[in-house]
C-alpha cells in the first residue's frame, strides 16, 4: 500500500458550542475534534476509522420516578460521550459492493461515571448492493444494535438488542418512452422481527414497539 492511498483528517470544531433539541431533550453540547484516518488499500478496497469526544451539559430530561413512580422534565447532570466509528467498502463489479460499518460509543454521567441509560454501546450496519442489469437494482441492508441499558431505579429487564433486514429492488430507465420512469420495490423488516426502542423510566408501562415486516411501492418520473 502506497502513501497514495493513505489519507488522515483532524476536524478542528474549535470546542464550540451547540444547542440541540433530540425530541423531548434539549442539549447544550460542546463539540471536540474529530478525527478521522482513511486508507485505499487496494483499487476496491477501502475503510476507515473515526474517533468523536462530545461534552453535552445542560440536559433537560426524565427525572428518577418519585415515590408514587411518576417523572418529571429536570435539569439533568452533563454527559461525556466518546467513541470509535470503523467502516469498510468492498467494490463489486459494475457497481456492485459490499459496505459495513460499526460503532463504539460510550456516553457517561460526567458526575457519577455511570453509562448514559436508552443508549445502545455498539450498533452495525453491513449494505450489499448488487447492480444486476443497467435496469435493475437489488439493495440489502442489515441493522444490528445492541443491548440498552435502563437507567437507575428501572426495575425493567434491559432491551436486548436485535438485527433488521431491509431490502430494495429499483428498476429505471427500462422503457425508451418513458426513460425518466423509476420504480421501487421495498420491504422492511424482512424476518418480521418482533423488537421495541426503550422508553424512558417511569413514562410508559413498556417500551415503544416497532412495525413488523411492512411493503413499499414507490412509483417516480423525472422530467
Amino acid at each position: 500500500m502506497s502513501s497514495d492511498h493513505f489519507h488522515w483528517l483532524a476536524e478542528d470544531f474549535g470546542e464550540k458550542k451547540v444547542a440541540l433539541f433530540l425530541g423531548p431533550l434539549f442539549i447544550v453540547t460542546n463539540i471536540y475534534p474529530a478525527i478521522s484516518l482513511g486508507a485505499d488499500f487496494t483499487d476496491r478496497i477501502s475503510g476507515g476509522i473515526t474517533y468523536f469526544h462530545n461534552e453535552i451539559t445542560d440536559l433537560i430530561g426524565f427525572s428518577e420516578p418519585d415515590t408514587i413512580g411518576m417523572s418529571t422534565t429536570a435539569n439533568l447532570h452533563s454527559v461525556t460521550s466518546q467513541g470509535i466509528e470503523l467502516e469498510m467498502k468492498m467494490k463489486l463489479r459494475r457497481g456492485s459492493y459490499i459496505a459495513a460499518n460499526y460503532t463504539y460509543q460510550k456516553p457517561e454521567d460526567s458526575d457519577t461515571g455511570e453509562h448514559l441509560p436508552d443508549v445502545p454501546t455498539h450498533k452495525g450496519n453491513i449494505m450489499a448492493n448488487w447492480r444486476l442489469s443497467k435496469h435493475f437494482n437489488w439493495y440489502n441492508h442489515l441493522f444490528i444494535k445492541g443491548k440498552t441499558l435502563r437507567a437507575e431505579g428501572d426495575l425493567r429487564d434491559d432491551v436486548p438488542g436485535y438485527c433488521l433486514i431491509n431490502t430494495t429492488l429499483t428498476a429505471k430507465k427500462f422503457l425508451k418512452q418513458l426513460d425518466g420512469l423509476e420504480l421501487r420495490a421495498s420491504i422492511h423488516n424482512l424476518l418480521d422481527k418482533d423488537y421495541v426502542d426503550p422508553a424512558p423510566a417511569a413514562t410508559l408501562p413498556g417500551d415503544y414497539p416497532q412495525p413488523g415486516r411492512s411493503f413499499m411501492f414507490e412509483v417516480r418520473y423525472e422530467f
